[in-house]
């Protein structure tokens, strides 16, 4: 949803599905794209843009050093008030922030900062019909990849030891699916 030309930066913070779809979206709409996670193998699946791992390194530096102070789009899909929060010294006057973490009972976002450089503030939930036909049109013409991010399958009956291994984190997981 938010504007964004050929070539104007853009990053996405969250290296989960959101994350690597909102980064694979926004370089479909030509914006040059860093994202920015913690999981090395999460990481390399994007292919269309740049990565920073936020455990080796300040990506707030890095994407200051890349784009200066210019940054168009900047998506939370963590919930993190410090990364959003964060994340203003790099945006262009009129710039985007989207919101599509779950920030739980720490919600508390400073909205006069913002403010300062009339950002605007997409808070994103649910969906809406055009919006998830464009989505779907987009999956099937192979422009958003979604197979790639499946790192585990599970029939049904092994649902338990499918949220056992997403919440233990004891191997690299992704996208796990439920097969019926």
């Amino acid at each position: 949803r938010p504007p964004v030309e050929q070539g104007e930066p853009a990053i996405v913070i969250g290296d989960g599905m959101v994350g690597q779809w909102a980064a694979q979206t926004l370089a479909w709409r030509g914006a040059d794209v860093m994202l920015v996670g913690r999981h090395p193998d999460r990481l390399a699946k994007f292919t269309q843009g740049i990565c920073v791992n936020a455990h080796e390194t300040d990506w707030v530096q890095t994407a200051l050093d890349r784009y200066g102070k210019i940054v168009q789009v900047c998506v939370d899909t963590v919930g993190s008030v410090s990364a959003v929060e964060a994340s203003y010294a790099l945006m262009r006057k009129y710039g985007h922030i989207v919101s599509a973490g779950f920030y739980g009972t720490e919600d508390q976002l400073r909205l006069q900062p913002p403010r300062y450089g009339e950002l605007s503030i997409d808070l994103v939930s649910g969906w809406a019909r055009d919006r998830m036909d464009k989505t779907l049109e987009l999956i099937a013409e192979g422009v958003l990849k979604t197979a790639e991010l499946i790192t585990h399958r599970f029939p049904v009956d092994q649902a338990a030891e499918a949220w056992e291994l997403i919440e233990s984190k004891r191997k690299p997981v992704l996208g796990v699916i439920l097969e019926w």
